[in-house]
């Protein structure tokens, strides 16, 4: 098992890139194209001359081969260009403002007229908007759409404007989700995305999201592939590319400032949240943001630099969040008083670039921001009192070499951290002896202190990376090696003894149902180390393009020696460190594109791809014995009277007595489980996640510089181990393989809370009931489930230029998939498949007025909130305490659409050219709409209860200042 220090490797790294395999920046863009004369014939030998403000270079050059044909890879992206094709007896022939993005290989075919050298053709305003050599599915946003488009200013508010790009939760209105961790969709699937900045990648593995938050003021261009991933993307999910911005050799910065209040605010209460005693939803108390940067010139042409500085708070509410109980002890009563909860994101960051010859290129990049939230897991079932204080400082850093040694090679290496270090604390005079962790089971409602579930007190998450690739580029073939090593830490640390005790106590309907202890303080350390290599190739044969490509990935999950202290639950304890698993895996791509007319805009493409999947570096956390561990026992009192009032179901007022604490050892007759840990065994045959992705699509150029696309996207996931629908993080505990499925044969019989009717359950015989048949294993699911996705897209973009720019898009999936991929018993395979349909729509766009005025917009819609009515049964008959069993099928609860329409209006003054001022109003959720985002559907006092709505209309003013 290795122990190497990541640092020290990465330095090496660092050290021998430019000496090693080299290839195209993934931030960058290129060009191709063929060069004829009148006649259609082939003219060799043109120099092809490439200007940008965005080159650090005066410029690239490039001549035509035997056929024609001339390409340049590596132009800085996003930018503006300018080519210029020149030969002896021919006219000049000048392409300006071809506006490239990340990725794109734009195809400039030229045509040449016999004449002086000195006489020019010049095109302007054209740029080339359907890419005939990559088959990827993909969405590129520049620095203008991502400031014109009104929406939240965070990075995962981005995510809704790419197309195929879900997010779980309620749609941000005017920065309602401000550093907000939701899980991320690929067309309707649950699949594990790659969220690079500056080429690092801050996607939290295997959690399907990121908890990395950044702000969108210094982003340049950011990039979504969506499907069609080649050999260089190691997961199935979409990959993300962010781009900050640089200096230059003009001098450039931007200041600005926004401001939300109460009185901008709309209420949005309808007649269904007033029935069910609602007096407010989502308010806004306050919200500002303000941004500055400055880039520019160390060296003109050699050295630029570029840095800002921004800042984002917000204090609101949120519908059913409440700080403590109405005047009657009630938590759950629309009368409640709402809480207040407060967001702050403050950022920094820093870009130094240098190019000291045409060949060589160095950029180190360094992003710092800082995360305070006062009532993180506060909810509707979660009041503020028993939520947690959030302190989270989050880092990432590149240093980066782009070499180009030949004509015929491009060279990159690079290496850089992205992690987070976040601390969680209880609300201060919460954690007091009497008040103890308490859980309503009817209605899952929360009170007294957090018990840190998932979160833990301190969460380092760490990541180090290193990657080196090569092309080599023929007049046919881009050849492309590289290797990617990644160095990760995921910890999930409890370091505290409570006062109010390590337990929760658990209630049904009031009376006392079970508790739950907690073997705290645990200092756990997980690693994850992940090599890589992959080939690939782009081939083209006329009008057709072929990318074949082939990676091997490597998995290695283990962890270090442990040391516990004592606790209530639990004495201290040394732990050896131990090698968990390894997976290896080899992941075939293929895809061709074919222009069908052979002018570059009429596209037909194909792709099919397998990807295998990370365990995650918070893998390691289930079955270190140093980690939480959560022991469940029946509990019938007695209920010691306390101050605190902490269970909300007839305001009961209870603590555990100290006798019965001390007798919760697994040899307690009560005990029913226990999950973490000692009570994990590793499953050495575990197989990781394999997705195989099918992809057809039809791109046609309708008119200059806008563009059709036409998609199918078929996905199938094998080899599934977690539970993930209706589930905010994937589920890892695996299954009890010393109480199978197969024993639950003891039949019981309960009424339906709802209608009163008798509902079949099983338990297992009582001689299983014992401790020693405690022991939970993950298993892949049996090779009849598996979960299907097939998506129907249309994309129709309008691509940025000065004057507008709009994209609409709409998908629709059909999902199979299991809600429970291995089932723990006959209860869970009751409606236990999700068969539904679910789509979105989206709009956005930006156009300039004369007179310096411009409008823009942002429309989203999507299929209403789906589930199912569950319910919760206890019963001494049940030997495994408490279950929660489907009642329907899964779609058989139905929200209404989600929808939300922002507006923006701004003028722009110039002072002396150079200078601008703007002032900008924006309307978010403009029709101000208040459909139900999340629902309770579990059976009892609560259920239909509305938990989540879209917050209501809000108006923003603002202002830039810029030059």
């Amino acid at each position: 098992m290795s122990r190497r220090n990541p640092k020290i490797i990465l330095f090496t790294v660092a050290l021998l890139g430019p000496y090693l395999l080299s290839a195209q920046n993934s931030t960058s863009a290129s060009m191709n194209g063929r060069v004829t004369d009148e006649s259609g014939a082939a003219i060799p030998n043109v120099t092809v001359t490439i200007t940008s403000p965005a080159l650090q270079v005066s410029q690239l050059t490039a001549t035509t081969d035997a056929e024609g044909n001339y390409r340049v890879l590596d132009l800085p992206a996003p930018g503006s260009y300018k080519a210029s094709f020149g030969l002896t007896g021919f006219q000049t022939m000048v392409r300006d403002n071809l506006n490239l993005s990340a990725g794109f290989a734009a195809r400039v075919d030229v045509s040449m007229k016999l004449g002086q050298m000195e006489q020019t053709i010049e095109v302007v305003g054209e740029t080339p908007v359907i890419d005939t050599t990559n088959t990827v599915g993909a969405t590129s946003l520049q620095a203008e759409e991502i400031a014109y488009v009104p929406k939240g200013g965070n990075m995962q508010e981005l995510f809704p404007m790419a197309t195929g790009v879900s997010q779980q939760g309620k749609p941000d209105v005017g920065d309602s989700n401000l550093a907000v961790n939701s899980r991320v969709v690929t067309y309707g699937a649950f699949l594990q995305p790659t969220m690079n900045v500056e080429g690092i990648n801050i996607a939290s593995a295997h959690n399907l999201s990121t908890a990395t938050y950044f702000s969108t003021y210094d982003i340049a261009e950011a990039e979504f592939k969506t499907s069609g991933n080649t050999a260089d993307i190691a997961y199935p999910g979409f990959a993300m590319e962010t781009i900050m911005k640089s200096g230059g050799n003009t001098f450039h910065s931007t200041l600005l400032g926004d401001l939300e209040n109460a009185g901008f605010q709309d209420g949005n209460l309808n007649p269904a949240l007033i029935a069910q005693g609602f007096r407010g939803t989502n308010p806004v108390y306050r919200y500002y943001d303000y941004s500055g940067d400055l880039g520019g010139r160390l060296i003109r042409d050699k050295l630029w630099f570029y840095g800002g500085i921004s800042k984002q708070y917000s204090a609101s509410g949120q519908i059913g969040v409440v700080s403590g109980p109405n005047a009657q002890g009630c938590w759950t009563c629309g009368d409640a008083p709402q809480g207040s909860i407060v967001t702050a994101l403050l950022q920094e960051n820093m870009k130094l670039s240098f190019q000291p010859t045409v060949k060589q290129r160095y950029i180190f990049a360094w992003q710092h921001a800082l995360k305070y939230l006062s009532a993180n897991s506060a909810s509707s079932t979660v009041p503020i009192s028993a939520s947690l204080n959030q302190h989270q400082p989050i880092d990432i850093w590149k240093g980066e070499v782009q070499w180009t040694p030949t004509a015929h090679l491009v060279v990159d290496a690079l290496f850089g951290y992205g992690g987070y270090r976040v601390r969680y604390t209880d609300q201060p005079g919460t954690d007091v002896k009497g008040n103890p962790s308490s859980q309503e089971l009817s209605t899952s409602f929360f009170t007294g202190p957090h018990t840190f579930n998932g979160q833990g007190t301190y969460r380092p998450q760490n990541r180090y990376e290193g990657k080196i690739n090569a092309s080599y580029i023929t007049s046919r073939h881009q050849i492309k090696f590289g290797t990617e090593l990644n160095w990760e830490e995921g910890d999930t640390k409890i370091l505290i003894n409570k006062q109010s005790g390590n337990y929760l106590l658990q209630f049904n309907r009031g009376v006392p149902s079970q508790i739950q202890t907690f073997n705290w303080p645990v200092d756990p350390v997980n690693r994850l180390y992940a090599q890589s290599v992959y080939a690939m190739d782009t081939w083209r044969l006329r009008r057709l393009t072929v990318n074949f490509g082939l990676r091997f990935d490597r998995f290695h999950s283990f962890y270090p020696d442990q040391v516990k202290e004592a606790g209530q639950f639990a004495p201290a304890a040394k732990f050896p460190g131990a090698d968990l698993l390894t997976w290896k895996d080899f992941s075939p791509r293929v895809g061709a594109a074919y222009d069908l007319f052979g002018r570059g805009r009429t596209v037909v493409k194909g792709f099919f791809a397998i990807f295998g999947d990370t365990m995650g570096a918070l893998w390691g956390n289930t079955f270190n014995p140093n980690a939480a561990v959560v022991a469940t026992y029946r509990w019938a009192g007695p209920c010691l009277a306390t101050p605190y009032r902490n269970v909300s179901f007839n305001n009961t007022t209870c603590d555990a007595d100290p006798a019965t604490l001390a007798g919760l050892t697994p040899a307690n007759p009560g005990f029913l489980s226990a999950t973490g840990g000692s009570n994990q065994v590793l499953n050495p045959n575990l197989k990781q996640n394999r997705t195989w992705e099918m992809t057809a699509r039809l791109e046609q150029q309708l008119m200059p510089n806008v563009s059709l696309s036409l998609g199918f996207i078929h996905h199938r996931v094998y080899n599934l181990y977690e539970s993930l629908v209706g589930t905010t993080v994937a589920t890892t505990t695996g299954i009890n393989i010393r109480r199978p499925s197969s024993i639950y044969t003891v039949p019981v019989t309960l009424p339906d809370g709802l209608t009163g009717q008798p509902v079949g359950l099983f338990t297992y015989p009582s001689q299983f009931a014992p401790s020693a048949f405690n022991l939970f294993q993950q298993t892949n699911a049996v090779s009849d489930r598996q979960d299907t996705f097939s998506t129907y897209e249309i994309v129709l973009t309008r691509k940025y230029t000065k004057r507008w720019n709009a994209q609409f898009s709409y998908w629709r999936t059909k999902d199979h998939q299991w809600i429970q991929a291995v089932s723990p018993s006959p209860n869970s395979d009751v409606f236990a498949l999700d068969n539904t349909w679910n789509w979105e729509a989206r709009a956005f766009g930006a156009y300039t007025l004369p007179w310096g005025f411009q409008i823009s917009g942002f429309y989203r819609s999507q299929s209403g909130f789906q589930g199912q009515r569950t319910q919760t049964f206890t019963s001494p008959f049940l030997l495994q305490g408490a279950v929660t069993r489907r009642m329907e099928e899964y779609g058989a609860q139905h929200g209404p659409i989600i929808g939300i329409t922002n507006l923006k209006l701004s003028k722009t003054f110039r002072v002396r050219e150079r200078y601008r001022v703007e002032v900008n109003a924006e309307v978010f959720n403009a029709l101000n709409r208040s459909a139900a985002t999340s629902i309770s559907y579990l059976t009892g006092p609560t259920y239909q209860h509305i938990t989540g709505i879209v917050s209501p209309r809000i108006g923003r003013v603002g202002m830039v200042l810029s030059f």
